[in-house]
């Protein structure tokens, strides 16, 4: 897989699956993340302690609008963050 950039950095065989590493901010994850989320057709599901990034947000929404089940739990102090 290759992302606009660069071809994603660490691939991990398990579960039947290919799991990818990333490390933020030499991988250029935002970047790989948008590519990800462009291409899902199914399900996208997030977990993270903060979610700061409007442009991340925007795709989530478009892939969203577009029929994919978007699922993001953040830490409880981010329930009033406008992204």
């Amino acid at each position: 897989i290759t992302s606009n950039t660069q071809a994603i950095p660490y691939n991990l065989v398990c579960d039947t699956g290919v799991k990818s590493v990333y490390f933020s901010p030499d991988d250029d994850v935002r970047s790989v993340l948008l590519y990800l989320i462009s291409q899902e057709t199914k399900s996208i599901r997030i977990a993270m302690f903060t979610f700061t990034e409007r442009k991340l947000a925007q795709a989530l929404i478009d892939a969203q609008s577009r029929g994919v089940q978007v699922e993001v739990v953040v830490d409880q102090s981010n329930i009033y963050s406008p992204y």
